[in-house]
């Protein structure tokens, strides 16, 4: 701690802050002044510690706390006594989002539904597939060209116009919310637009936010910071600082030219930034995804990311949701290396994490036939602390990089740069063999580095089979599709359903047609919603997830993708509706049983009569499992959940091409 903090003098400013609070809070009913107050005075020690360990060494970082305080108070009098109620049943048990047995979707607003009313139609389809928690992919204001899908946020407190008004995405929230629906929206804290109000007032020298961005006179300071940063958008700029002519400024635009980062060295940027917060979580988002965390501090000779500072920043928003919004959660994207990953999730920062190692590990197996770089990463970063969860996702908006450790990579042979241009070349469709048809993402000349872009069933393979009219071709990748999703559904955590891949939509190259977009391969798999098909009747073709997942009914006057993608969909439907049944599915703890071929991936979860173990063939060859299973139950009979087969105890059980199953302990 500072020599701030441990001065006397300040130690006499916190009752004078806590005497504005009151002061703050008048008008409020006693009881709600009393649960404020209460954590409030149980957090305040811990916040102050954090802000002053970032702030201390500031003339005004006392006025600072102090507003920052007040905007806490005034945005829990402002908080709905729904969302206070609610607060109240989730601060009494911190596990409640796991006791949830959460099935996550995700969408752009606009590409799925059209609007926020429209949206609120879709709530039966969503309940009916088993949504319990849908993210909502940025809504807010936006420059109306270029805007990093959503991302160059001019607004965090109005809504893209083409989607409705911000008064509109409440009504959606609390209609979700009555559906049984957790909401999640993007919290893009990292940067902001250039048409963001503070932006424009900082070009137009006002105070102060002229010092809520990173604004240098020359380039001396971006020469000093540059050499040690990463480049991530290289095919669009080269370079992490931007020249603004009218200010004759250089500014830090750690991705796009028109995306600003904001300048957390003020503190005033904090307690401004904490205000947009919070108004986002009295509209009634149960859970705000931190866009970009990594990057939030800058020091000069570091990579500017994973900064320790970064992590006290997460602890302040935290400590200020716990004091104004304690039922609000934080989910952290931090798309780094595996070991940095997990830093950010703790109760005390984000009790939820994206799990980007496990995704470029599923994608990894499937191209190499082999699970043992997925094992590794399983057995070495999947724990996480006690009320903490990862959410795991096939693929999102963004593109697939090779997230694995580069250790784990060398201690089973694999030299990692060339494992990872064998994955971007497989992917791309370069490698003989491939069943992949993706685009290559923002290639780095300098060091090679690029990453995939492409739908889940483009890059599984359907896309292929069904360009060759071949319907074993097609039915490997609904398998491998159903594969991927099955793992993340049953490893443990929330798995994340990127809307339309339960119904097989492939990648759409129109985007090449728009000049905003053509730039950026991900368009590629950001598509619309074809509500034709998915209001089309399901079940017909339908087989058991296993051996007979494979073919459409021959009498079925469907077209090819329609009929694999009924089998996705109830495929899909039905693990929801096993999770929701099966708590152990949520937990994060696992254990990986060795295997001798590496193509098989088998894993157990629970105990005792809700044990399970989950087998999965991340091949074309069929595969027999035998004596594995027979030590694992202790010659009990067993149950595939997903199918409903049973088999006597001792004996073995067949695994199909790209084969899942989901094993218990069969009923007597």
């Amino acid at each position: 701690m500072n020599n701030y903090f441990q001065q006397q003098s300040f130690r006499r400013f916190l009752p004078t802050v806590r005497e504005a609070l009151i002061h703050e809070l008048s008008g409020c009913s006693y009881s709600r002044q009393t649960a404020f107050l209460d954590r409030y005075d149980r957090t305040v020690t811990e916040l102050a510690e954090a802000f002053f360990s970032l702030y201390g060494d500031q003339a005004d970082a006392g006025a600072a706390f102090h507003e920052l305080a007040v905007t806490l108070a005034k945005s829990w009098k402002n908080r709905s006594s729904t969302l206070a109620k609610s607060d109240a049943l989730r601060e009494q048990n911190p596990r409640w989002f796991i006791e949830r047995r959460l099935n996550g979707a995700v969408c752009y607003v606009d590409l799925w539904a059209g609007t926020f009313k429209e949206l609120e139609k879709k709530i039966p389809y969503l309940t009916s597939l088993g949504i319990n928690y849908l993210h909502l992919m940025p809504v807010f204001n936006m420059p109306r060209e270029e805007n990093d899908g959503g991302y160059a946020v001019s607004s965090y407190r109005e809504t893209a116009p083409g989607l409705g008004t911000f008064n509109q995405l409440k009504k959606l929230l609390n209609a979700l919310r009555k559906g049984g629906i957790l909401t999640v929206l993007d919290f893009i804290n990292n940067h902001t637009s250039d048409e963001h109000p503070w932006a424009k007032a900082a070009v137009n020298g006002e105070v102060p936010y002229n010092d809520f961005y990173y604004l240098f006179e020359d380039r001396t300071m971006p020469n000093r910071f540059e050499p040690a940063l990463r480049e991530i958008f290289p095919e669009v700029r080269r370079g992490s600082f931007t020249y603004n002519e009218t200010m004759h400024r250089w500014v830090w635009t750690t991705f796009h030219n028109y995306q600003w980062d904001l300048n957390y060295r003020n503190p005033h940027l904090l307690a401004a930034i904490i205000a947009e917060m919070l108004h986002l979580a009295n509209a009634g988002v149960d859970i705000l995804r931190l866009d970009a965390v990594p990057f939030t501090w800058k020091e000069e000779g570091t990579s500017c990311e994973n900064l320790e500072q970064a992590h006290t920043l997460i602890r302040i928003l935290n400590r200020c949701a716990i004091i104004a919004a304690p039922g609000l959660l934080f989910k952290s994207e931090a798309i780094v290396h595996p070991d940095d990953v997990i830093r950010y999730v703790t109760p005390e920062k984000c009790q939820l994490s994206y799990n980007p190692t496990l995704m470029a590990t599923l994608w990894e197996s499937l191209a190499t036939r082999s699970t043992r770089l997925l094992q590794a990463s399983i057995r070495r970063r999947f724990h996480l602390p006690e009320n903490t969860s990862w959410v795991n996702y096939v693929r999102s908006h963004d593109d697939i990089g090779w997230t694995f450790s580069d250790d784990d990579a060398r201690e089973l042979g694999l030299d990692p740069t060339g494992h990872r241009d064998f994955l971007n070349r497989f992917y791309c469709g370069l490698f003989n063999g491939s069943f992949a048809r993706g685009l290559s993402f923002q290639y780095n000349p300098e060091n090679g580095d690029r990453r995939i872009c492409g739908t889940t069933a483009s890059l599984c393979g359907i896309e292929e089979g069904l360009r060759r009219g071949d319907e074993a071709y097609t039915m490997d990748g609904v398998n491998r599709l159903l594969l991927m999703y099955g793992i993340s559904c049953s490893i443990g955590g929330i798995p994340l359903l990127y809307l339309g891949d339960e119904w097989a939509v492939l990648n759409d190259m129109s985007f090449l047609e728009d000049p905003g977009k053509a730039s950026d391969h991900r368009w590629v798999h950001r598509v619309s919603m074809d509500w034709a098909r998915a209001t089309l009747p399901v079940g017909s073709s339908v087989g058991s997830l296993g051996s007979s997942v494979g073919s459409p009914s021959p009498t079925s006057h469907r077209d090819p993708q329609t009929d694999a993608a009924i089998i996705i969909f109830e495929k899909i439907r039905r693990m929801f509706q096993i999770r929701k049944e099966w708590g152990v599915f949520s937990e994060n703890q696992v254990q990986v049983v060795d295997h001798p071929d590496p193509a098989i991936l088998l894993y157990c979860k629970g105990s005792a009569d809700s044990q399970v173990c989950v087998a999965a063939n991340f091949s074309e060859e069929e595969k027999v499992l035998g004596d594995e299973l027979a030590q694992i139950f202790r010659g009990h009979g067993m149950m595939d959940l997903l199918s409903g087969e049973c088999w006597e105890g001792g004996q073995s059980v067949h695994l199909y091409n790209y084969d899942i199953r989901w094993f218990t302990k069969s009923p007597d």
